[in-house]
């Protein structure tokens, strides 16, 4: 993790400011080299094309609602299930601390799973009490391994998966340190898919 940089005067009295993007789309697999240019005119796709009136979409599955209004609202009523969303911000503008509340406050048996590879267990517990985080269903695993996190993931056929943070976490399918363009863009990927 980068150090804290020393805050100005004005960067006290200013609101943190937190981005959120959510990426409900498919993305080509970086490491096959398989994506839609690969494919000839002559050949058929596997991708099948169908009606969008013959979607269905439950209206109680749709979205997962945490409940917390102004993040519900940013996020269109809620998380898609199924999408990966990406939450960024300064050092210290409490990125942490909503991904707490919202596996807390989601309204749900299933399991979920906080992977932390920068702090350790003990710390991020600490964080979740004093947030209130105390719901049985939440796991927590120190691990930067993505695909252990995603083994993790699978046994516990966790509901939403927390990865903090990305930059910390690191594939074997990938070259490159933890954080680098390649690493982050393969552990995306695999979470995108592990979400699909």
């Amino acid at each position: 993790a980068s150090p804290p940089r020393k805050r100005s005067s004005a960067a006290t009295t200013s609101p943190p400011k937190l981005a959120l993007v959510q990426d409900e789309d498919p993305a080509p697999d970086l490491g096959s080299g398989s994506d839609a240019s690969s494919t000839t005119d002559d050949e058929a796709p596997t991708s099948v094309a169908i009606k969008l009136s013959e979607v269905e979409i439950g209206e109680d599955e749709a979205r997962i609602v945490t409940g917390i209004e102004p993040l519900d609202r940013v996020l269109g009523g809620g998380f898609v299930i199924g999408s990966l969303v990406i939450l960024g911000g300064e050092p210290g503008a409490g990125k942490s601390s909503i991904l707490w509340q919202v596996l807390d406050a989601v309204n749900q048996p299933e399991a979920r799973l906080y992977a932390t590879g920068e702090e350790s267990a003990r710390q991020v517990v600490m964080t979740a009490r004093r947030i209130g985080a105390t719901r049985p269903q939440i796991h927590v695993v120190h691990e930067t391994n993505i695909e252990s996190v995603l083994w993790h993931a699978r046994e516990l056929r966790a509901k939403i998966v927390v990865v903090d943070s990305i930059h910390t976490a690191q594939s074997t399918a990938s070259r490159g340190q933890p954080g680098s363009d390649h690493q982050v863009k393969t552990c995306c990927q695999l979470l995108r898919q592990f979400a699909k």
